[in-house]
């Protein structure tokens, strides 16, 4: 985990040093892509046992197609574009917000429960965001 973290923050600087004459729709999809690729082996040879022998259906290809194109690939225009106007520290900040938006939609459409330390967690996520995303201050000669 520790590695993963690692390697995304490096990724915003690398890319925003090195890529961002591209388009970020263009950039967005060369990154899907090439992942996509490189995860296909991977997937084939673990595909679950008990759906070895059958295919999934019409309906669930077009989940993981709507999945892909409109929430990821959108996802990830929008990152690179944030990359390109605001910078890498402050577009990587919407990755503080993953975990708390994945509690509220647990309690909104799973009825997880919501705990006193998961709203004082969130608070903190939402304060160290904000420090973050602010505009630094103007420095007074």
């Amino acid at each position: 985990c520790l590695f993963a973290c690692m390697c995304y923050a490096w990724s915003g600087l690398f890319i925003k040093k090195n890529a961002m004459r591209l388009n970020p729709v263009a950039l967005s999809s060369k990154s899907l892509l090439t992942a996509s690729v490189l995860l296909l082996p991977m997937s084939l040879t673990h595909w679950p046992a008990e759906q070895y022998w059958s295919h999934p259906s019409g309906l669930v290809w077009g989940c993981l197609l709507a999945l892909g194109l409109m929430c990821t690939g959108f996802a990830f225009a929008l990152y690179y574009w944030l990359l390109g106007r605001i910078g890498a520290l402050r577009s990587m900040t919407v990755t503080f917000l993953t975990p708390l938006t994945g509690l509220l939609w647990a309690h909104l459409f799973l009825g997880e429960t919501f705990s006193s330390d998961m709203a004082l967690g969130g608070v903190s996520v939402l304060v160290g965001t904000y420090l973050v995303a602010i505009p630094a201050r103007a420095k007074r000669p």
